[in-house]
């Protein structure tokens, strides 16, 4: 199946760069357990920060969202994200207008 992946990666202040991929694989479920299987090793192994979907090479830490405090600048929190992931025909109806 033809899919479209979106992510974007920043350091929360001076940077952000939007990726968008083309990838076929077998269905958009199936891509999203992918990267969660990927981003969960490197959460219990850091060194596996690096993975390959299809064609692709990702770094895990490109997923993780930080919360901060309301009161400071200190992160209270580190969440992972997933990327979007649209078919070819969803991601045309999305962004062609």
């Amino acid at each position: 199946m033809k899919l479209v992946i979106t992510y974007t990666t920043t350091d929360g202040y001076t940077y952000s760069n939007d990726h968008i991929l083309p990838i076929e694989y077998e269905s958009p479920e199936a891509l999203l357990l992918a990267f969660d299987e990927a981003i969960q090793t490197y959460q219990t192994d850091p060194s596996k920060a690096f993975f390959q979907i299809g064609a692709h090479h990702f770094e895990a830490w490109d997923f993780r969202e930080y919360r901060e405090t309301r009161d400071s600048f200190a992160v209270s929190s580190v969440e992972h994200t997933l990327p979007n992931i649209y078919t070819l025909e969803e991601w045309f109806e999305k962004y062609s207008k």
